[in-house]
């Protein structure tokens, strides 16, 4: 995905942004369950609310990198195409953003879904187990 020259300052950036994302969250969710609490909000709705904080911020973000961004480094993919520098769109294409969409946002927005699968997985790997391990 990266030149040979610039890989391992691509790789260090990406890694450091992941872990000062995940302490940056550990700090600020507490703050806005707090802030939830401060407007009166009680314990057992302020904490789901909270949770909806950050996919609202994530919504936003989306709208804003759609809107001010490009696709490729050598321009939007529309403007390539008209100018011949890029094959046409296969009818392949929305097929399988429309599958992985739909199933990321079943997982994402339900975690009774995330939960049925994790159990159903647990079942399966326990009886699987009953039935490698030696009878005793």
């Amino acid at each position: 995905m990266f030149a040979p020259n610039c890989v391992g300052t691509a790789n260090a950036t990406t890694a450091g942004w992941g872990n000062l994302g995940g302490g940056v969250t550990q700090m600020v969710m507490p703050l806005i369950f707090s802030a939830f609490l401060m407007l009166g909000i009680g314990k057992f709705v302020g904490w789901r609310l909270a949770m909806i904080v950050p996919g609202a911020v994530l919504f936003v973000t989306v709208i804003a990198y759609y809107f001010f961004t490009q696709d490729a480094p050598d321009g939007n993919y529309r403007d390539l195409r008209a100018q011949g520098r890029m094959a046409p769109r296969s009818d392949k294409s929305y097929g399988s953003f429309l599958g992985a969409s739909s199933l990321t946002l079943c997982v994402r927005f339900s975690p009774e879904v995330e939960a049925a699968e994790e159990a159903a997985l647990a079942e399966a790997l326990a009886r699987r187990e009953a039935a490698l391990s030696p009878a005793a």
